[in-house]
């Protein structure tokens, strides 16, 4: 399967005919006449361009040889994943970023666990935005809400999850 990357991310598959045209390998004329065709498709094929893409200029679009067979289970993964966090978020009334603070504070919480030990690390406002690599004020505001859902408990020393069974149906959700 080959399919045409949108410059927005949009994938628009296309049939083993157009994938040929495209690349310039069908018998017909090639209704891209300006791309750029990489080695694998001039015949220099190391073995390394698997998944290989190139980039037309012009439209702004990158062709991408994919497999199918791989896609499949990728798409149903996501799927599940999707209707996991969608049954979780609704029970808490929370979006994906207070879904990945409430997941980073509780490895936070957790990382220094053992199989035989359980060691519980308070998670600050600093700690979770460095890990997420997202602003320690939009950090701070979301720990607040996730503070007033009662799902996380503030302390002196930093945050932890009050409810674990949660978290763990969460971290499933997106595992």
């Amino acid at each position: 399967m080959c399919c045409v990357e949108h410059q927005h991310g949009a994938f628009f598959p296309l049939s083993l005919e157009e994938c040929r045209m495209l690349l310039g390998t069908a018998t017909k004329p090639n209704k891209f006449p300006d791309c750029e065709l990489p080695n694998f498709v001039t015949g220099a094929h190391s073995g390394k361009e698997k998944g290989a893409a190139f980039r037309n200029p012009r439209y702004n679009i990158r062709i991408s040889s994919i497999n199918a067979g791989d896609l499949l289970p990728l798409i149903i993964r996501a799927q599940r994943t999707i209707s996991g966090f969608e049954k979780i978020s609704g029970k808490l009334k929370i979006d994906i970023c207070d879904a990945a603070i409430f997941m980073a504070c509780g490895v936070i919480n957790l990382g220094g666990s053992t199989q035989t030990t359980t060691i519980i690390q308070f998670a600050n406002q600093s700690s979770i935005a460095e890990y997420l690599r997202m602003p320690r004020e939009t950090v701070r505001r979301r720990l607040t809400r996730l503070e007033e859902k009662n799902v996380i408990s503030r302390f002196s020393s930093g945050y932890v999850v009050n409810d674990l069974d949660m978290w763990l149906r969460l971290l499933r959700a997106f595992l």
